[in-house]
């Protein structure tokens, strides 16, 4: 009993009022602190390496590529293979296929593929060819393939086809800067370096859907993924311009392999790793474009990448939430509400240098100024798709219903585990 008695005792005296109060106030300006250093540096560190063109971290620096022609470029560089899996009508298809014709540098071809004849892409890409004959470019028609991921087998259709020492997959939604290839070539230099991808933006949007992916890619994804790669070396990969060096693929078991995911890019450096295999983050921005999206296709675009970020690492979907303004700015109110003054001012101070940081960021990387209105709505968007990627682990893809396997696979739902 007097044991009990001097333990509460002594309880009571650690966690006085007073100290608890410090306790939390100090936990809400350390927190607020880290927000801020963390949405600057990520940002400024991203921007210069962006803007600069230096070979990515790890890569063999080559000050003399820049100074030959390209015809010397295009010899001392491997052959490139860019894959294009089409599937319908993507928003200004043919302008984003016209934008492979002329690009400079390192040889190269393209490869279309599409898995039905009726598909309406075909008269896109046949019209393409017609009017550049000398192009680079063909038309593969892929065998339709039974699988879960229908991406994956496309490209599976197209592997046979492969010349190039390195594969470039590339959306249908892409459009490349006419030298977007001689980074992707002094970057793929070293040639331990098996795997990367660019960063990518979106083109002005018109729909409300399209606008909150473009102010979460605008402002965040590529801060994230330049600052993380130049922080730390690891390369997160999307899957908008993701690059393989033909053996890395070759490792994985080809596209074959890939099929099991849907999250294939996600987990290319998992894959690869233990081959020896490094990766690279290429120092240029992809234009993409989202015009046709609807809210509730950004919605299921982002909650289904939420809830395979969560099958791959638990507190994965937390991730945005780092520089959510609302959800700071509600975090200090509650301390608040509690007395915890300095914390909550704190808080609320991180949550306005969010919505202002997220604000110079997305215009300095060309988005418009009218779209940070929906800050606000992206916050809360967010907030709730965090939350969804905790209560289920089936998603929504291509009019089908999937469940998320282990290690981010997908299952047909209609079948157990």
């Amino acid at each position: 009993m007097m044991v009990f008695t001097m333990t509460v005792a002594t309880v009571e005296t650690l966690f006085t009022p007073t100290r608890v109060a410090m306790v939390m106030n100090g936990i809400g300006i350390l927190l607020a602190g880290l927000v801020a250093l963390s949405l600057v540096g990520m940002a400024v560190i991203t921007q210069v390496y962006l803007q600069s063109g230096a070979s990515p971290k790890g890569a063999v620096t080559l000050p003399e590529w820049d100074a030959l022609s390209v015809d010397e470029q295009a010899h001392t560089t491997p052959q490139i293979t860019i894959l294009k899996p089409l599937k319908g009508l993507e928003y200004e298809l043919a302008e984003n296929l016209r934008a492979f014709v002329d690009l400079t540098g390192p040889s190269y071809e393209v490869l279309f593929g599409i898995a039905d004849a009726d598909d309406p892409a075909v008269s896109v890409v046949k019209a393409l060819l017609a009017d550049y004959p000398e192009a680079p470019l063909r038309l593969i028609m892929t065998t339709a393939r039974p699988g879960l991921n229908p991406k994956m087998l496309n490209l599976q259709g197209l592997e046979p086809y492969i010349r190039g020492e390195l594969v470039l997959v590339s959306d249908a939604n892409t459009r490349p800067q006419p030298d977007s290839l001689k980074r992707l070539a002094k970057a793929f230099h070293d040639p331990q370096v098996g795997y990367g991808c660019a960063p990518f933006f979106v083109r002005h949007g018109q729909t409300l859907g399209s606008r909150l992916r473009a102010l979460h890619i605008g402002s965040q994804l590529v801060s994230i993924i330049g600052g993380v790669y130049r922080l730390t070396g690891i390369a997160p990969i999307m899957g908008k311009w993701m690059v393989y060096r033909r053996q890395a693929l070759q490792d994985l078991g080809g596209f074959a392999e890939l099929s099991h995911y849907l999250a294939a890019d996600g987990l290319t450096g998992q894959l690869l790793s233990p081959y020896g295999w490094k990766g690279v983050i290429i120092p240029d921005l992809m234009e993409i474009s989202l015009n046709h999206w609807t809210v509730a296709d950004a919605w299921k675009q982002l909650s289904r990448w939420a809830r395979l970020m969560r099958s791959l690492f638990l507190f994965g979907p937390l991730n945005l939430l780092i520089w959510n303004g609302t959800f700071w700015g509600l975090l200090g109110l509650l301390c608040l509400s509690f007395g915890f003054q300095p914390g909550g001012i704190a808080l609320i101070g991180a949550a306005i240098f969010c919505w202002l940081g997220l604000s110079v960021i997305y215009c300095w990387r060309g988005g418009q100024a009218f779209e940070l209105l929906l800050l606000p709505l992206l916050d809360w968007q967010q907030i709730t798709i965090v939350i969804w990627a905790y209560c289920g682990n089936t998603i929504a893809w291509r009019d089908r219903r999937f469940r998320i396997g282990s290690n981010a696979r997908i299952v047909d739902p209609n079948h157990s585990p």
